[in-house]
């Protein structure tokens, strides 16, 4: 019976996690349905099939009269980027589900280059969250302008199972947007209901461990003195 409740309470508190893909990902926002140059599409599930979701940001291929930068493209061709929303959040899912969780332990992407002109970017905080909401670290890309240059260079983030990434912005003195481009994730880890058991989970496993020691303890049958 002891034996039966231990088997229960791991399976119960265990969950099953597998890799869902076997090498980076890079998100290069040229593939949008882009109707003209200055047109925007709103980002949500268009990349569910690779794993994940944007709410709130748009992807864009204006280039303000050759004032922004774009950086390389691992294909060779660059038309498109992400304007970051302001709040953003980026989650990792699971890409043939996107409503079962994935996490990951490397993000980064380009951030705009800027040409010395009128323009100016705003700049942001990113921060990296886990499973449970648990802050896992964050970086800040410094606003630029106005008449600021600015060459492309890339953040990134490389922390134990990061689920979801957020970003506020920090703004510019006249506004401005957040631009990014090549979001790169490296394999996604998918995990199960159950995968990662909360605090109080943990709490009662511990109680339940301690208590079947207890009843071990107890049941051990005494030694009889031999005369």
């Amino acid at each position: 019976m002891l034996g039966h409740f231990m088997r229960t309470t791991l399976a119960a508190t265990v969950g099953v996690a597998a890799a869902a893909t076997a090498q980076a990902t890079t998100i290069d926002f040229d593939s949008l349905p882009y109707s003209t140059p200055g047109a925007v599409v709103e980002l949500n599930t268009q990349f569910a099939h690779l794993g994940v979701l944007f709410e709130a940001g748009v992807g864009s291929i204006d280039t303000f009269g050759g004032v922004i930068i774009l950086p390389g493209d691992p294909d060779g061709t660059n038309i498109g980027y992400m304007r970051l929303g302001a709040p953003q959040t980026i989650r990792f899912v699971d890409p043939s589900n996107s409503a079962v969780n994935a996490t990951t332990n490397f993000v980064s992407f380009d951030n705009l280059g800027l040409i010395a002109s009128a323009g100016e970017y705003s700049g942001f905080t990113a921060r990296a969250f886990d499973l449970n909401g648990n802050l896992l670290g964050e970086t800040t890309v410094a606003p630029a302008g106005p008449a600021q240059a600015r060459a492309v260079f890339q953040t990134s983030l490389s922390f134990t199972g990061i689920h979801r990434i957020t970003t506020t912005r920090i703004p510019s003195p006249i506004g401005g947007m957040q631009p990014i481009d090549n979001l790169t994730f490296g394999p996604l880890t998918v995990v199960t209901p159950g995968g990662v058991p909360e605090p109080s989970t943990w709490a009662m496993m511990i109680l339940g461990f301690a208590a079947a020691g207890h009843i071990l303890r107890r049941s051990r049958p005494g030694r009889r003195a031999v005369s």
